[in-house]
Protein backbone atom coordinates (compact mmCIF):
# COMPACT_ATOMS: atom_id res chain seq x y z
CA UNK A 1 0.00 0.00 0.00
CA UNK A 2 2.87 2.36 0.78
CA UNK A 3 4.43 1.65 -2.60
CA UNK A 4 1.15 2.50 -4.31
CA UNK A 5 1.00 5.87 -2.50
CA UNK A 6 4.57 6.67 -3.59
CA UNK A 7 3.67 5.76 -7.20
CA UNK A 8 0.64 8.04 -7.13
CA UNK A 9 2.73 10.91 -5.79
CA UNK A 10 5.27 10.41 -8.58
CA UNK A 11 2.51 10.36 -11.25
CA UNK A 12 0.95 13.56 -9.87
CA UNK A 13 4.34 15.30 -9.89
CA UNK A 14 4.98 14.16 -13.46
CA UNK A 15 1.58 15.47 -14.56
CA UNK A 16 2.31 18.88 -13.00
CA UNK A 17 5.64 19.06 -14.82
CA UNK A 18 3.97 18.23 -18.20
CA UNK A 19 1.20 20.82 -17.57
CA UNK A 20 3.79 23.53 -16.89
CA UNK A 21 5.59 22.56 -20.09
CA UNK A 22 2.40 22.83 -22.17
CA UNK A 23 1.60 26.24 -20.62
CA UNK A 24 5.10 27.52 -21.39
CA UNK A 25 4.81 26.34 -24.99
CA UNK A 26 1.42 28.07 -25.38
CA UNK A 27 2.77 31.35 -24.04
CA UNK A 28 5.78 31.09 -26.36
CA UNK A 29 3.45 30.48 -29.35
CA UNK A 30 1.39 33.52 -28.43
CA UNK A 31 4.49 35.67 -28.08
CA UNK A 32 5.79 34.47 -31.45
CA UNK A 33 2.39 35.19 -33.10
CA UNK A 34 2.30 38.69 -31.58
CA UNK A 35 5.86 39.30 -32.79
CA UNK A 36 4.90 38.10 -36.28
CA UNK A 37 1.85 40.42 -36.36
CA UNK A 38 4.03 43.31 -35.22
CA UNK A 39 6.51 42.61 -38.02
CA UNK A 40 3.69 42.43 -40.59
CA UNK A 41 2.22 45.73 -39.32
CA UNK A 42 5.62 47.43 -39.57
CA UNK A 43 6.06 46.01 -43.08
CA UNK A 44 2.65 47.36 -44.17
CA UNK A 45 3.39 50.77 -42.66
CA UNK A 46 6.69 50.83 -44.53
CA UNK A 47 4.96 49.91 -47.79
CA UNK A 48 2.38 52.65 -47.22
CA UNK A 49 5.11 55.21 -46.67
CA UNK A 50 6.92 54.07 -49.82
CA UNK A 51 3.71 54.33 -51.90
CA UNK A 52 2.94 57.81 -50.53
CA UNK A 53 6.45 58.98 -51.37
CA UNK A 54 6.12 57.48 -54.86
CA UNK A 55 2.79 59.29 -55.36
CA UNK A 56 4.33 62.61 -54.36
CA UNK A 57 7.26 61.94 -56.68
CA UNK A 58 4.92 61.19 -59.61
CA UNK A 59 2.97 64.41 -58.95
CA UNK A 60 6.21 66.39 -59.02
CA UNK A 61 7.27 64.63 -62.23
CA UNK A 62 3.89 65.48 -63.83
CA UNK A 63 4.32 69.14 -62.88
CA UNK A 64 7.86 69.16 -64.30
CA UNK A 65 6.69 67.56 -67.53
CA UNK A 66 3.89 70.11 -67.89
CA UNK A 67 6.32 72.98 -67.36
CA UNK A 68 8.73 71.31 -69.79
CA UNK A 69 5.95 71.08 -72.39
CA UNK A 70 5.18 74.77 -71.90
CA UNK A 71 8.86 75.58 -72.33
CA UNK A 72 9.07 73.54 -75.53
CA UNK A 73 6.01 75.25 -76.97
CA UNK A 74 7.43 78.64 -76.09
CA UNK A 75 10.77 77.68 -77.65
CA UNK A 76 9.02 76.53 -80.85
CA UNK A 77 7.12 79.83 -80.97
CA UNK A 78 10.34 81.83 -80.62
CA UNK A 79 12.10 79.77 -83.29
CA UNK A 80 9.18 80.26 -85.68
CA UNK A 81 9.19 84.01 -85.04
CA UNK A 82 12.92 84.17 -85.71
CA UNK A 83 12.48 82.06 -88.84
CA UNK A 84 9.73 84.39 -90.06
CA UNK A 85 11.95 87.43 -89.45
CA UNK A 86 14.83 85.86 -91.36
CA UNK A 87 12.55 84.97 -94.26
CA UNK A 88 11.25 88.52 -94.45
CA UNK A 89 14.81 89.88 -94.41
CA UNK A 90 15.83 87.46 -97.16
CA UNK A 91 12.86 88.45 -99.30
CA UNK A 92 13.59 92.13 -98.76
CA UNK A 93 17.20 91.65 -99.89
CA UNK A 94 16.11 89.85 -103.04
CA UNK A 95 13.61 92.50 -104.17
CA UNK A 96 14.86 95.06 -106.71
CA UNK A 97 15.24 98.64 -105.56
CA UNK A 98 12.60 99.89 -107.99
CA UNK A 99 9.97 97.47 -106.70
CA UNK A 100 10.80 98.44 -103.12
CA UNK A 101 10.37 102.14 -104.00
CA UNK A 102 7.00 101.47 -105.63
CA UNK A 103 5.97 99.41 -102.62
CA UNK A 104 6.97 102.21 -100.25
CA UNK A 105 4.89 104.70 -102.23
CA UNK A 106 1.94 102.34 -102.12
CA UNK A 107 2.36 101.86 -98.38
CA UNK A 108 2.56 105.60 -97.88
CA UNK A 109 -0.72 106.09 -99.69
CA UNK A 110 -2.33 103.31 -97.71
CA UNK A 111 -0.98 104.83 -94.50
CA UNK A 112 -2.55 108.19 -95.36
CA UNK A 113 -5.88 106.48 -96.02
CA UNK A 114 -5.66 104.58 -92.74
CA UNK A 115 -4.87 107.76 -90.83
CA UNK A 116 -7.92 109.48 -92.32
CA UNK A 117 -10.01 106.42 -91.44
CA UNK A 118 -8.64 106.47 -87.88
CA UNK A 119 -9.62 110.11 -87.46
CA UNK A 120 -13.12 109.34 -88.75
CA UNK A 121 -13.49 106.29 -86.49
CA UNK A 122 -12.29 108.28 -83.45
CA UNK A 123 -14.97 110.86 -84.09
CA UNK A 124 -17.57 108.08 -84.36
CA UNK A 125 -16.21 106.48 -81.21
CA UNK A 126 -16.42 109.74 -79.24
CA UNK A 127 -19.99 110.19 -80.39
CA UNK A 128 -20.85 106.61 -79.44
CA UNK A 129 -19.22 107.05 -76.02
CA UNK A 130 -21.29 110.15 -75.36
CA UNK A 131 -24.46 108.26 -76.27
CA UNK A 132 -23.32 105.33 -74.15
CA UNK A 133 -22.82 107.52 -71.10
CA UNK A 134 -26.44 108.66 -71.35
CA UNK A 135 -27.75 105.09 -71.75
CA UNK A 136 -25.13 103.16 -69.81
CA UNK A 137 -26.34 99.75 -68.57
CA UNK A 138 -25.32 98.26 -65.26
CA UNK A 139 -22.23 96.06 -65.36
CA UNK A 140 -20.80 93.59 -62.86
CA UNK A 141 -17.34 92.37 -62.03
CA UNK A 142 -16.33 88.94 -60.74
CA UNK A 143 -14.15 89.38 -57.67
CA UNK A 144 -12.42 86.85 -55.42
CA UNK A 145 -14.31 85.63 -52.37
CA UNK A 146 -12.93 87.04 -49.11
CA UNK A 147 -13.40 84.24 -46.63
CA UNK A 148 -12.13 80.89 -45.32
CA UNK A 149 -12.40 79.26 -48.77
CA UNK A 150 -11.20 82.33 -50.69
CA UNK A 151 -8.08 82.57 -52.83
CA UNK A 152 -5.57 85.17 -53.97
CA UNK A 153 -4.75 83.27 -57.15
CA UNK A 154 -5.40 85.08 -60.41
CA UNK A 155 -8.32 83.74 -62.49
CA UNK A 156 -8.17 83.17 -66.24
CA UNK A 157 -11.69 84.00 -67.45
CA UNK A 158 -13.27 81.51 -69.89
CA UNK A 159 -16.75 82.62 -71.00
CA UNK A 160 -18.99 79.77 -72.20
CA UNK A 161 -21.62 80.75 -74.75
CA UNK A 162 -24.07 78.52 -76.67
CA UNK A 163 -21.96 78.51 -79.85
CA UNK A 164 -18.42 79.38 -78.74
CA UNK A 165 -15.94 79.71 -75.89
CA UNK A 166 -14.20 83.08 -75.39
CA UNK A 167 -10.99 83.75 -73.44
CA UNK A 168 -11.57 87.08 -71.68
CA UNK A 169 -10.66 89.90 -71.57
CA UNK A 170 -8.52 89.30 -74.67
CA UNK A 171 -11.62 88.11 -76.62
CA UNK A 172 -9.93 84.99 -78.09
CA UNK A 173 -12.76 82.98 -79.67
CA UNK A 174 -12.69 79.16 -79.77
CA UNK A 175 -15.28 77.48 -81.98
CA UNK A 176 -16.92 74.09 -81.68
CA UNK A 177 -14.36 72.51 -84.03
CA UNK A 178 -11.58 73.38 -81.58
CA UNK A 179 -13.07 70.85 -79.13
CA UNK A 180 -13.42 67.87 -81.43
CA UNK A 181 -11.82 64.68 -80.07
CA UNK A 182 -9.27 63.40 -79.55
CA UNK A 183 -8.34 66.22 -77.19
CA UNK A 184 -4.67 65.90 -76.31
CA UNK A 185 -2.60 68.32 -74.22
CA UNK A 186 -1.99 70.41 -77.34
CA UNK A 187 -5.64 71.36 -77.96
CA UNK A 188 -6.24 75.13 -78.45
CA UNK A 189 -7.79 75.80 -75.01
CA UNK A 190 -5.11 73.93 -73.02
CA UNK A 191 -2.33 75.55 -75.08
CA UNK A 192 -3.85 79.01 -74.51
CA UNK A 193 -4.04 78.42 -70.75
CA UNK A 194 -0.39 77.38 -70.65
CA UNK A 195 0.61 80.41 -72.74
CA UNK A 196 -1.31 82.67 -70.34
CA UNK A 197 0.46 81.13 -67.38
CA UNK A 198 3.88 81.58 -68.98
CA UNK A 199 3.14 85.21 -69.89
CA UNK A 200 1.95 86.06 -66.36
CA UNK A 201 5.06 84.42 -64.93
CA UNK A 202 7.29 86.43 -67.29
CA UNK A 203 5.57 89.67 -66.24
CA UNK A 204 5.97 88.84 -62.54
CA UNK A 205 2.22 88.75 -61.85
CA UNK A 206 2.37 85.40 -60.00
CA UNK A 207 4.73 86.42 -57.21
CA UNK A 208 3.07 85.94 -53.85
CA UNK A 209 -0.31 84.84 -55.28
CA UNK A 210 0.42 81.37 -56.64
CA UNK A 211 -0.46 79.75 -59.94
CA UNK A 212 -3.43 81.06 -62.00
CA UNK A 213 -6.56 78.96 -62.37
CA UNK A 214 -9.30 78.76 -65.05
CA UNK A 215 -12.62 80.39 -64.09
CA UNK A 216 -15.54 79.28 -66.29
CA UNK A 217 -18.25 81.93 -66.73
CA UNK A 218 -21.35 80.00 -67.82
CA UNK A 219 -24.39 81.66 -69.38
CA UNK A 220 -27.76 79.92 -69.96
CA UNK A 221 -27.94 77.31 -72.74
CA UNK A 222 -24.14 76.89 -72.54
CA UNK A 223 -23.87 73.56 -70.75
CA UNK A 224 -22.43 71.91 -73.87
CA UNK A 225 -19.71 74.55 -74.14
CA UNK A 226 -18.98 74.15 -70.40
CA UNK A 227 -18.65 70.36 -70.75
CA UNK A 228 -16.39 70.70 -73.80
CA UNK A 229 -14.15 73.20 -71.99
CA UNK A 230 -13.88 70.86 -68.98
CA UNK A 231 -12.78 68.02 -71.25
CA UNK A 232 -10.22 70.22 -73.00
CA UNK A 233 -8.48 71.30 -69.76
CA UNK A 234 -8.15 67.94 -68.00
CA UNK A 235 -4.79 68.84 -66.45
CA UNK A 236 -6.61 71.60 -64.49
CA UNK A 237 -9.49 69.31 -63.51
CA UNK A 238 -8.96 69.86 -59.77
CA UNK A 239 -7.97 73.54 -60.09
CA UNK A 240 -10.81 75.45 -61.68
CA UNK A 241 -13.82 77.52 -60.71
CA UNK A 242 -17.13 78.40 -62.33
CA UNK A 243 -19.71 81.18 -62.12
CA UNK A 244 -23.30 81.00 -63.43
CA UNK A 245 -24.71 84.26 -64.82
CA UNK A 246 -27.81 85.35 -66.73
CA UNK A 247 -27.90 86.22 -70.42
CA UNK A 248 -28.60 89.91 -69.85
CA UNK A 249 -25.90 90.41 -67.22
CA UNK A 250 -23.11 92.70 -68.46
CA UNK A 251 -19.69 91.71 -67.12
CA UNK A 252 -16.79 94.11 -66.74
CA UNK A 253 -13.54 92.22 -67.16
CA UNK A 254 -10.09 93.64 -66.38
CA UNK A 255 -8.46 95.64 -69.20
CA UNK A 256 -7.15 93.48 -72.04
CA UNK A 257 -3.40 93.06 -72.49
CA UNK A 258 -2.55 93.58 -76.19
CA UNK A 259 0.71 91.64 -75.93
CA UNK A 260 -1.02 88.70 -74.25
CA UNK A 261 -3.81 88.83 -76.85
CA UNK A 262 -1.26 88.65 -79.67
CA UNK A 263 0.51 85.72 -78.02
CA UNK A 264 -2.75 83.87 -77.47
CA UNK A 265 -3.76 84.40 -81.10
CA UNK A 266 -0.48 82.88 -82.23
CA UNK A 267 -0.77 80.02 -79.74
CA UNK A 268 -4.32 79.11 -80.79
CA UNK A 269 -3.42 79.34 -84.48
CA UNK A 270 -0.39 77.13 -83.92
CA UNK A 271 -2.48 74.60 -81.96
CA UNK A 272 -5.02 74.45 -84.79
CA UNK A 273 -2.27 73.92 -87.34
CA UNK A 274 -0.77 71.22 -85.16
CA UNK A 275 -4.15 69.44 -85.00
CA UNK A 276 -4.40 69.63 -88.78
CA UNK A 277 -0.92 68.14 -89.09
CA UNK A 278 -1.80 65.35 -86.65
CA UNK A 279 -5.06 64.74 -88.51
CA UNK A 280 -3.12 64.23 -91.70
CA UNK A 281 -0.55 62.03 -89.99
CA UNK A 282 -3.14 59.89 -88.17
CA UNK A 283 -6.44 60.25 -90.08
CA UNK A 284 -8.03 57.26 -88.34
CA UNK A 285 -8.06 59.10 -85.00
CA UNK A 286 -9.49 62.37 -86.37
CA UNK A 287 -11.99 60.99 -88.85
CA UNK A 288 -15.38 59.46 -88.22
CA UNK A 289 -16.25 56.02 -89.49
CA UNK A 290 -17.42 57.46 -92.78
CA UNK A 291 -20.13 54.82 -93.03
CA UNK A 292 -22.98 55.25 -95.44
CA UNK A 293 -25.51 52.84 -94.03
CA UNK A 294 -29.26 53.35 -94.10
CA UNK A 295 -31.09 54.57 -91.03
CA UNK A 296 -29.36 55.33 -87.74
CA UNK A 297 -27.66 53.50 -84.89
CA UNK A 298 -26.44 54.13 -81.35
CA UNK A 299 -22.67 54.20 -80.92
CA UNK A 300 -20.58 54.49 -77.77
CA UNK A 301 -19.37 58.00 -77.00
CA UNK A 302 -15.76 58.61 -75.98
CA UNK A 303 -16.94 60.50 -72.91
CA UNK A 304 -19.49 58.00 -71.69
CA UNK A 305 -23.05 57.09 -72.67
CA UNK A 306 -24.34 56.71 -76.24
CA UNK A 307 -25.06 59.07 -79.12
CA UNK A 308 -27.14 58.51 -82.24
CA UNK A 309 -25.23 58.33 -85.54
CA UNK A 310 -27.09 59.09 -88.75
CA UNK A 311 -26.30 56.37 -91.26
CA UNK A 312 -26.98 58.65 -94.22
CA UNK A 313 -24.41 61.33 -93.48
CA UNK A 314 -22.02 59.52 -91.12
CA UNK A 315 -22.00 62.42 -88.65
CA UNK A 316 -23.01 62.36 -84.99
CA UNK A 317 -26.30 64.04 -84.26
CA UNK A 318 -26.02 66.95 -81.84
CA UNK A 319 -24.82 70.52 -81.78
CA UNK A 320 -21.18 69.74 -82.64
CA UNK A 321 -19.62 70.30 -79.21
CA UNK A 322 -16.75 67.81 -79.01
CA UNK A 323 -18.43 65.16 -81.18
CA UNK A 324 -16.40 63.65 -83.97
CA UNK A 325 -17.75 64.07 -87.50
CA UNK A 326 -16.74 62.64 -90.85
CA UNK A 327 -13.36 64.16 -91.61
CA UNK A 328 -14.06 67.67 -90.26
CA UNK A 329 -10.40 68.46 -89.63
CA UNK A 330 -9.20 67.03 -92.93
CA UNK A 331 -11.85 68.77 -95.02
CA UNK A 332 -11.49 72.12 -93.26
CA UNK A 333 -7.85 72.66 -94.15
CA UNK A 334 -6.57 75.00 -96.83
CA UNK A 335 -3.17 75.33 -98.46
CA UNK A 336 -0.06 74.59 -96.36
CA UNK A 337 -2.05 73.61 -93.25
CA UNK A 338 -4.04 76.88 -93.06
CA UNK A 339 -7.52 76.62 -91.59
CA UNK A 340 -10.37 77.33 -93.95
CA UNK A 341 -12.51 80.42 -93.64
CA UNK A 342 -15.49 78.49 -92.30
CA UNK A 343 -13.44 77.09 -89.41
CA UNK A 344 -11.85 80.41 -88.51
CA UNK A 345 -15.21 82.15 -88.41
CA UNK A 346 -16.91 79.31 -86.52
CA UNK A 347 -19.19 78.29 -89.42
CA UNK A 348 -21.85 75.64 -88.89
CA UNK A 349 -20.91 72.20 -90.16
CA UNK A 350 -24.52 71.11 -90.44
CA UNK A 351 -24.55 68.91 -87.35
CA UNK A 352 -26.45 71.48 -85.36
CA UNK A 353 -29.52 71.15 -87.52
CA UNK A 354 -29.72 67.47 -86.67
CA UNK A 355 -30.09 68.25 -82.98
CA UNK A 356 -33.14 70.51 -83.37
CA UNK A 357 -36.20 68.49 -82.46
CA UNK A 358 -39.74 69.56 -81.68
CA UNK A 359 -42.44 68.05 -79.48
CA UNK A 360 -46.20 68.57 -79.60
CA UNK A 361 -47.98 67.68 -76.37
CA UNK A 362 -50.68 65.05 -76.70
CA UNK A 363 -50.04 64.42 -80.41
CA UNK A 364 -50.37 60.92 -81.82
CA UNK A 365 -48.84 59.13 -84.75
CA UNK A 366 -52.07 59.31 -86.73
CA UNK A 367 -52.39 63.09 -86.31
CA UNK A 368 -50.47 63.67 -89.53
CA UNK A 369 -52.94 61.54 -91.49
CA UNK A 370 -50.50 58.61 -91.85
CA UNK A 371 -50.07 55.85 -89.29
CA UNK A 372 -46.64 54.83 -88.02
CA UNK A 373 -46.76 51.63 -90.09
CA UNK A 374 -47.89 53.45 -93.24
CA UNK A 375 -45.40 56.32 -93.11
CA UNK A 376 -43.19 56.47 -96.22
CA UNK A 377 -39.40 56.15 -96.04
CA UNK A 378 -37.79 59.31 -94.68
CA UNK A 379 -41.06 60.62 -93.16
CA UNK A 380 -41.07 61.32 -89.41
CA UNK A 381 -44.31 61.09 -87.46
CA UNK A 382 -45.13 63.18 -84.41
CA UNK A 383 -44.82 60.07 -82.25
CA UNK A 384 -41.25 59.55 -83.49
CA UNK A 385 -40.41 63.19 -82.72
CA UNK A 386 -41.75 62.77 -79.19
CA UNK A 387 -39.64 59.65 -78.59
CA UNK A 388 -36.48 61.42 -79.85
CA UNK A 389 -36.89 64.72 -78.02
CA UNK A 390 -37.67 63.07 -74.66
CA UNK A 391 -34.64 60.77 -74.60
CA UNK A 392 -32.27 61.32 -71.71
CA UNK A 393 -29.77 64.09 -72.41
CA UNK A 394 -27.14 61.98 -70.64
CA UNK A 395 -26.84 59.94 -73.86
CA UNK A 396 -25.20 62.91 -75.59
CA UNK A 397 -23.86 64.96 -72.65
CA UNK A 398 -22.61 62.18 -70.40
CA UNK A 399 -23.63 60.92 -66.96
CA UNK A 400 -23.97 63.58 -64.21
CA UNK A 401 -23.83 66.45 -66.71
CA UNK A 402 -26.16 68.40 -64.40
CA UNK A 403 -23.67 68.28 -61.47
CA UNK A 404 -20.60 70.40 -62.36
CA UNK A 405 -18.91 69.67 -59.02
CA UNK A 406 -19.48 65.92 -58.95
CA UNK A 407 -16.53 63.58 -58.62
CA UNK A 408 -16.04 59.86 -58.14
CA UNK A 409 -14.12 60.44 -54.93
CA UNK A 410 -16.44 63.12 -53.50
CA UNK A 411 -19.44 62.52 -51.23
CA UNK A 412 -22.88 63.68 -52.43
CA UNK A 413 -25.25 65.42 -50.00
CA UNK A 414 -28.86 65.45 -51.23
CA UNK A 415 -31.11 68.45 -50.66
CA UNK A 416 -34.68 68.93 -51.92
CA UNK A 417 -35.93 71.71 -54.19
CA UNK A 418 -39.69 72.30 -54.50
CA UNK A 419 -40.93 72.51 -58.09
CA UNK A 420 -44.42 73.08 -59.49
CA UNK A 421 -45.07 71.64 -62.94
CA UNK A 422 -47.82 73.11 -65.12
CA UNK A 423 -48.70 72.56 -68.76
CA UNK A 424 -46.96 75.75 -69.94
CA UNK A 425 -44.35 76.43 -67.24
CA UNK A 426 -42.20 75.24 -64.37
CA UNK A 427 -42.00 77.15 -61.07
CA UNK A 428 -38.88 76.85 -58.91
CA UNK A 429 -39.87 77.86 -55.38
CA UNK A 430 -37.50 79.55 -52.95
CA UNK A 431 -36.79 78.01 -49.57
CA UNK A 432 -38.56 79.19 -46.46
CA UNK A 433 -37.19 82.45 -45.16
CA UNK A 434 -35.45 83.42 -48.41
CA UNK A 435 -36.33 86.91 -49.73
CA UNK A 436 -36.17 85.61 -53.31
CA UNK A 437 -39.24 85.36 -55.55
CA UNK A 438 -40.03 82.05 -57.29
CA UNK A 439 -38.36 81.46 -60.65
CA UNK A 440 -40.74 80.83 -63.57
CA UNK A 441 -39.46 78.92 -66.61
CA UNK A 442 -41.91 78.92 -69.52
CA UNK A 443 -41.82 76.05 -71.96
CA UNK A 444 -40.78 76.84 -75.52
CA UNK A 445 -41.51 74.71 -78.57
CA UNK A 446 -40.74 71.63 -76.49
CA UNK A 447 -39.73 70.60 -73.00
CA UNK A 448 -36.21 69.89 -74.25
CA UNK A 449 -35.82 73.44 -75.60
CA UNK A 450 -36.31 74.83 -72.06
CA UNK A 451 -34.24 72.30 -70.12
CA UNK A 452 -30.96 74.29 -70.18
CA UNK A 453 -32.66 77.41 -68.82
CA UNK A 454 -34.28 75.33 -66.08
CA UNK A 455 -30.98 73.64 -65.10
CA UNK A 456 -29.30 77.07 -65.00
CA UNK A 457 -31.89 78.27 -62.46
CA UNK A 458 -31.36 75.08 -60.43
CA UNK A 459 -27.61 75.81 -60.34
CA UNK A 460 -28.30 79.40 -59.22
CA UNK A 461 -30.54 78.03 -56.48
CA UNK A 462 -27.76 75.63 -55.38
CA UNK A 463 -25.24 78.49 -55.22
CA UNK A 464 -27.25 79.99 -52.34
CA UNK A 465 -26.62 76.79 -50.34
CA UNK A 466 -22.95 77.65 -50.03
CA UNK A 467 -20.09 75.16 -50.02
CA UNK A 468 -21.02 71.53 -49.24
CA UNK A 469 -17.68 70.89 -47.55
CA UNK A 470 -14.26 69.45 -48.32
CA UNK A 471 -14.49 66.40 -50.57
CA UNK A 472 -18.26 66.70 -51.04
CA UNK A 473 -20.86 68.33 -53.29
CA UNK A 474 -24.59 69.09 -53.36
CA UNK A 475 -26.96 66.73 -55.20
CA UNK A 476 -30.39 68.33 -55.72
CA UNK A 477 -33.61 66.32 -55.52
CA UNK A 478 -36.52 67.96 -57.37
CA UNK A 479 -39.76 67.41 -55.47
CA UNK A 480 -42.29 68.10 -58.24
CA UNK A 481 -45.93 68.97 -57.62
CA UNK A 482 -47.71 68.02 -60.86
CA UNK A 483 -50.85 69.81 -62.04
CA UNK A 484 -53.75 67.73 -63.38
CA UNK A 485 -53.07 68.64 -67.03
CA UNK A 486 -49.24 68.49 -66.79
CA UNK A 487 -48.66 64.75 -66.43
CA UNK A 488 -46.99 64.54 -69.86
CA UNK A 489 -44.71 67.48 -69.05
CA UNK A 490 -43.57 65.79 -65.83
CA UNK A 491 -42.78 62.51 -67.62
CA UNK A 492 -40.79 64.39 -70.26
CA UNK A 493 -38.86 66.33 -67.59
CA UNK A 494 -38.05 63.15 -65.71
CA UNK A 495 -36.92 61.39 -68.90
CA UNK A 496 -34.71 64.27 -70.07
CA UNK A 497 -32.96 64.58 -66.68
CA UNK A 498 -32.46 60.84 -66.24
CA UNK A 499 -28.79 60.09 -65.28
CA UNK A 500 -28.01 63.83 -65.25
CA UNK A 501 -27.29 63.80 -61.51
CA UNK A 502 -30.43 65.87 -60.80
CA UNK A 503 -33.00 63.51 -59.31
CA UNK A 504 -36.68 64.06 -60.17
CA UNK A 505 -39.39 62.82 -57.79
CA UNK A 506 -43.14 63.35 -57.65
CA UNK A 507 -44.31 65.20 -54.56
CA UNK A 508 -47.37 63.26 -53.43
CA UNK A 509 -48.15 65.37 -50.37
Amino acid sequence: MGALVVLLVILVQQARIEAHGITDQTEMSRAEAETQRQLEREDLEWRLEVLQNARLQKQKELERERLRLSGLEDHIRRVREELGTLRQAAQAMQQPLDSRFVEQEDRRRRLDELQRTIVQRRQELEKAEQEFRHHRPRSFSIVAYQGPQGTLRRPVFIECLPDRVVLQPEAIVLTKKDFQPPLGPGNPLAAALRATREYLAEQGHLKGVGEPYPLLVVRPHSSRAYTAARRAMKSWDAEFGYELIDNDMQLKYPPADPELAERLERTVTEARRRRVFLARAAPSRYRGSGGRGVGSELVASQHGGFVRRDGGSGSVLGDGWGEQGDGDLQDSTGEEGQLSESQQSGGNDGSEAGGQESLQIGSQAAASGVSAQQAPAGAETNHQKNSISTKSLAQSRGVNWGLPNSSRRAIAFTRPIRISCYLDRLVLHSEKGEPVPPRIIKFGDSTRASIDQFVSHVWSHMDRWGIAGAGSYWKPVLMVEVADDAEQRFLELKSLLDSSGIEVRRNTR
